[in-house]
């Protein structure tokens, strides 16, 4: 039997890889600031924990910022 990936599942990226990729259109600093903040933000929605780690989905990230260009 052969494996098939789930391509459906979400794909999560670290802070850095969020800048490096162009995913957030910001500094990395500016990344940290937002999720220093992100109970206030709304942005606790895109985070998960590994331990320490702090890793962003990259879909739920992009709906954040969709809903933050709505409301400017």
């Amino acid at each position: 039997m052969q494996h098939v990936a789930n391509t459906t599942s979400p794909r999560f990226l670290s802070v850095t890889a969020c800048v490096e990729q162009g995913v957030w259109p910001g500094s990395e600093a500016s990344l940290r600031w937002a999720l220093f903040h992100r109970a206030s933000n709304g942005l606790d929605a895109c985070v998960r924990r590994l331990g320490r780690k702090i890793v962003l989905s990259v879909d739920e990230l992009n709906n954040w910022l969709d809903r933050q260009k709505e409301a400017a």
